[in-house]
C-alpha cells in the first residue's frame, strides 16, 4: 500500500505471474491471485506462456499496445489455478500432465488518449478489458536402451488451449 497527496495504490500481488499471491494446495495444485487499485495500476498481463506455445506460439498480448500508451488509474484483479504432475515414471513408461484455468479483468483510465482521432478511448477515457483461458498439456512415452544409449520415445503428446479476450 502507498498513500501520498499525489499518488496512491493498493496492490495485493501484481498481475505478473511471478509476483502474484500464491497458494500451494497439498503439492497437487497451485492457485494464485492478485488485486490492484489506485492512481497507477500495473499493466494487464497476457496469458501464461504455455498457452501461447500450445496454440502455435501466437502473440496473445492483446493489451500490449494500450499498456505502452500510459500508466493510469484503475482497478484490476485476476486468478488462476494450475495442476502439474511433474515428470513421473513407472517401469519403462514416463509421463507428465499439466492443466490450468485463469482470468484477468482490468478497468483503467487512459485519460486523453484518442481512438483514431474520433474522441477519447473508452467512456471518458475509462477502458475495460478481460480475458479467460484454459489449457491442457500431456505426454506419455517409453524409455528404452539401444546399444547402451538411453532413449525416450514419445507415444502420445496432446495439448489443447482456449483463450477469450475482450
Amino acid at each position: 500500500m502507498h498513500f501520498s497527496p499525489d499518488d496512491w495504490y493498493i496492490y495485493l500481488g501484481r498481475p505478473e505471474y511471478a509476483n502474484r499471491f500464491n497458494l500451494n494446495l497439498l503439492g497437487l495444485a497451485q492457485a494464485d491471485a492478485y488485486f490492484v487499485m489506485g492512481s497507477s495500476v500495473p499493466d494487464s498481463p497476457p496469458p501464461p506462456e504455455n498457452v501461447s506455445a500450445i496454440l502455435g506460439g501466437i502473440n496473445l498480448d492483446y493489451m500490449g499496445e494500450l499498456n505502452a500508451l500510459v500508466d493510469g488509474q484503475g482497478v484490476g484483479f485476476g486468478a488462476s489455478l494450475r495442476v502439474d504432475t511433474g515428470d513421473k515414471t513407472f517401469l519403462i513408461f514416463y509421463g507428465r500432465f499439466q492443466a490450468g484455468v485463469g482470468f484477468d479483468v482490468m478497468m483503467r483510465n487512459y485519460g486523453g488518449v484518442t481512438c483514431g482521432g474520433r474522441g477519447a478511448l473508452g467512456i471518458d477515457g475509462w477502458y475495460a478489458n478481460g480475458q479467460a483461458y484454459a489449457y491442457f498439456d500431456g505426454k506419455i512415452g517409453v524409455k528404452v536402451k539401444l546399444f547402451g544409449n538411453a532413449k525416450r520415445i514419445d507415444i502420445l503428446t496432446i495439448g489443447a488451449a482456449v483463450v477469450a479476450q475482450a
